[in-house]
């Protein structure tokens, strides 16, 4: 709190400064400069002032070059403006399916990193420049961001390899060059949310050249509905545009972001009468909680597939255990008989608390299982077996097989959708340094040289209670230089140029316990026997925890060097055509990083090596005016895509892999802008990287988007969307995972994650389509301004019927969800009031379908509420 609070001091003690160094700077100017500074602040204006929603509101430069209108664009994309992230609440990468079609809200353990576009991950860019990629480091800050474009499909050639879902770009919050302007805001809501923005800037004479700059501060304090999950932050953003003489300006910025919050991975055992009803497999396996361990679980009995019930061959070791109070409840209501209350293992008894363990039976020749699991790590202890069983034990029966096959039944107890997988203790801090140049000269012959520079730095350290930790460290620095030159004879404007990319990365992770099932989320306080000790922490030999396995570890050294070109012909007032290429070399380094512990020397050196990958990207887009204002496009694109593990590091060219794109699509605007609308079919194939298994999943997908945005009048707004797409795997095996479980499965064998190699595909999909997210999505919102600055805006989202996973065992009901605002504007003031799902209705966030999509699920909160108020000055 404190290293949060003198963050957010210094930063405010530097727009103070700013301000006054503004104000202070009015005097003394001399006329010759004023004169030079109006000119500038002619020439550049604000590119998001405008209040409004329409997709019309600014041209585009993030696709296929400078000042184009959406609708003269070949490829579906959705601007979202200031006033489009304000009523739709869109804050991270959680909320971006409120805005356009084709977005998705994936839960990937909480924390939004990336983008989802059309079924698949997605990249981000800052200002045309690819930021540096992380999976669920640290949910990317919002706090240096003007707008966003929101492209679907993978960047054309000439930006960088990415993403086949698509890519978000970052507009920049430009400097004021009109004023001196600022504003504060606070902001309240629901489950103690505190969040603090501060913004100030205007235009000046930096030495001797005019200027204008713009600082934004935003500081947040909040705690969640989920219990234990926090969400914290500072982000601090400065900015400044020189006109450094008649033909050169620059534009250079910096963001520092720090994050502190805590994974929250929703609940742990799925099934399906969970998400129909809310009802919760209870229990927790037999004690194994050791001295050895700081009193938390042996992690020797809970990793896969080491675990001792597996290893030792101890029947159903890994079953739950029931509280006896609930046992003898469940058999004075006649709910289970005496046979199969016979066939459970009574822990209060000696003997039955033996054969939980596996205490060999007589004669097996078989003295000592569990010290034998161990390795001997137990040799302090004259009985190792005697030494666990002497632990607290639940006070209860614990399940077998025989019970259920004597028509026994699982028990379950309602939970709140609040009860996450969630620790006091957990973490996930993140740091992310960012730093942007842009060099324009113009003024020569029609032609215009870019350059643009990047340099990002991010580094994250994240522990679960539960058995999982990662952390990561990235660097990246890029370079891109553009020449643009008008042919105005041959009706076409030329981009040439060509780009450098440096990106050092790091992960350490440790995935080899993760028994996410083993805690019970009903239990009032968290048990040593369901934590499980990870990653920095060290086992009894002193040893770190970091997994000794190929996917699970790796540091990356990438250099990228690319030569691009963009030719934009209008061969008439009908026809017009986009061209687009690219030829990269990529050359990469790799190793296990040093601090492994358990890295074997075979492992390292399978990991480390080098490599060179040479690769083209080209993209054919024609566009045809149907009217003046409804154009008809198509776009092929054909290249390369990058898709780095968690934390940006690669693993050689299995990172690598080929992407197509194919789309046809209808743009138009009606009544002098007031109605836009887009229609688009695609189809795209490419690879999905399984960090798990360091190898590439190939998927191929199609679907239609439909979007609209409808202006009647200046007091209403009304923005609509419409996504059916669907995703299939077309590998030959789905790789490792977590096998699903029913009730009586999660009862049986929740003290360990079950998973499997290169598992089979299910009979029950046979069309091998993804699940994780719904396939059809529809949206519409509405804003209408009131007389005397008030104002009221509202909207759903429904989503169809879709599976949490490939067994098609796990179905999320379809769902329809509501917001609402109500705001006040005045010249100096501003209210607004946020709503979210008004009615409180049951929505669930799927999670892409990798390593344990069946072993953990997220319920939406009910209603929440959030207001704002805000003095401009």
């Amino acid at each position: 709190m404190s290293n949060w609070l003198a963050q957010v001091s210094f930063c405010l003690a530097a727009i103070a400064g700013a301000a006054f160094a503004q104000n202070s700077g009015h005097a003394g100017t001399e006329e010759d400069e004023i004169v030079e500074l109006e000119v500038f602040i002619a020439e550049e204006t604000l590119i998001e002032e405008e209040v409004t929603l329409s997709q019309l509101s600014r041209s585009v430069d993030s696709v296929y070059g400078d000042g184009l209108s959406v609708l003269k664009i070949p490829r579906a994309l959705s601007i979202v403006t200031p006033e489009a992230m304000r009523q739709f609440g869109i804050e991270d990468f959680s909320d971006l399916e409120k805005a356009g079609a084709g977005t998705q809200r994936v839960n990937y353990f909480g924390i939004p990193g990336s983008p989802y576009i059309r079924g698949a991950k997605a990249g981000t860019f800052f200002n045309g420049m690819l930021r540096a990629y992380q999976r669920n480091e640290m949910p990317i800050s919002f706090g240096s961001l003007e707008s966003m474009d929101i492209v679907k499909g993978p960047a054309p050639g000439h930006l960088s390899p990415t993403l086949v879902g698509g890519f978000v770009n970052f507009v920049p919050k430009a400097p004021y060059f009109d004023k001196f302007r600022g504003s504060v805001e606070v902001t309240i809501g629901r489950w103690d949310h505190y969040r603090v923005r501060a913004d100030v800037g205007g235009p000046l004479m930096l030495m001797g050249r005019p200027s204008a700059y713009r600082i934004s501060l935003t500081g947040q304090l909040s705690d969640s509905y989920y219990d234990t999950v926090r969400n914290d932050f500072v982000s601090f953003y400065g900015a400044v545009k020189m006109k450094l003489n008649e033909d050169l300006r620059v534009f250079a910025g910096t963001e520092y972001f720090d994050f502190k919050s805590n994974e929250n991975a929703g609940w742990n055992r799925p099934t399906q009468s969970l998400i129909d009803i809310g009802r919760y497999v209870i229990g927790e396996p037999v004690d194994i909680t050791d001295a050895a361990w700081r009193g938390s679980a042996n992690r020797d009995f809970a990793s896969f597939p080491a675990g001792f019930g597996f290893a030792n061959g101890v029947q159903d070791f890994n079953a739950l255990v029931v509280p006896r109070a609930v046992v003898d409840e469940a058999m004075a209501a006649g709910l289970i008989s005496d046979a199969a209350r016979a066939a459970l293992l009574d822990l209060g008894n000696p003997d039955d608390l033996a054969r939980a363990y596996g205490q060999p039976l007589p004669g097996s020749g078989v003295t000592d299982p569990l010290f034998n699991a161990a390795g001997g790590r137990f040799g302090d202890f004259s009985s190792p077996l005697a030494a666990l069983m002497s632990g607290a034990q639940v006070d209860g029966y614990r399940y077998t097989r025989s019970y259920f096959d004597s028509g026994g039944i699982v028990f379950t107890t309602p939970i709140e959708a609040s009860r996450a997988l969630a620790d006091d203790n957990d973490y996930a801090d993140s740091r992310d340094w960012l730093v942007f140049v842009d060099l324009e000269k113009s003024g020569v012959s029609d032609r215009l040289i870019r350059n643009q520079f990047l340099l990002e730095w991010l580094h994250t350290e994240k522990l679960s209670s539960y058995g999982y930790a990662i952390e990561t460290e990235q660097f990246v620095v890029a370079d891109k230089v553009s020449f643009i030159q008008d042919l105005d004879s041959l009706g076409t404007q030329l981009t040439l140029g060509g780009s450098f990319r440096f990106s050092y990365a790091k992960m350490v992770q440790d995935f080899f316990a993760e028994p996410f099932s083993r805690r019970d989320l009903t239990r009032a306080s968290i048990s040593p026997n369901s934590i499980v000790a990870t990653g920095p922490q060290r086992d009894p030999s002193g040893n770190n925890l970091w997994s000794p396995a190929r996917g699970a570890n790796i540091r990356s050294q990438l250099y990228q060097y690319g030569a691009f070109a963009v030719l934009h012909t209008i061969w008439n007032s009908r026809l017009s055509t986009f061209i687009s290429l690219r030829g990269e070399i990529g050359r990469y380094y790799t190793g296990i990083p040093a601090n492994v512990d358990q890295a074997g020397d075979e492992l390292r050196e399978a990991l480390s090596g080098d490599g060179a990958k040479s690769y083209f990207m080209a993209a054919f887009s024609p566009v045809i005016a149907v009217t003046e204002d409804i154009n008809l496009y198509a776009s092929v694109q054909a290249g390369t895509a990058i898709d780095p593990t968690h934390g940006g590091p690669i693993f050689g060219e299995g990172n690598f892999s080929e992407t197509e794109l194919y789309e046809v699509g209808l743009k138009g605007s009606f009544g002098d802008g007031k109605l836009y609308g887009s229609l688009a079919f695609y189809y795209w194939d490419q690879s999905n990287f399984n960090t798990r298994d360091a190898r590439a999943e190939p998927l191929r997908a199609q679907g239609l988007e439909l979007e609209t945005t409808f202006l009647p009048s200046d007091r209403i707004s009304i923005v609509g969307s419409m996504t059916a797409q669907r995703v299939r795997h077309r590998g030959e095996s789905l790789g490792f995972g977590a096998l699903f479980l029913d009730e009586e499965g999660w009862a049986l064998n929740g003290g360990l994650i079950n998973g499997a190699s290169d598992r089979s595909f299910p009979d029950s999909n046979p069309d091998l389509v993804y699940p994780g997210f719904p396939e059809v999505t529809a949206k519409v919102f509405a804003v209408v301004t009131l007389p005397n600055g008030f104002g009221i805006a509202g909207g759903t989202i429904w989503r169809d019927t879709y599976y949490h996973n490939f067994e098609r065992t796990l179905s999320i009901p379809s769902s329809l969800s509501l917001n609402a605002n109500v705001f006040w504007r005045a010249e100096r003031w501003e209210a607004f009031l946020a709503l979210e799902n008004v009615t409180s209705g049951d929505f669930f966030t799927g999670a892409e379908p990798t390593f344990a999509a069946n072993t953990i699920i997220t319920k939406a909160p009910p209603i929440s509420w959030k207001f704002s108020l805000r003095y401009k000055f």
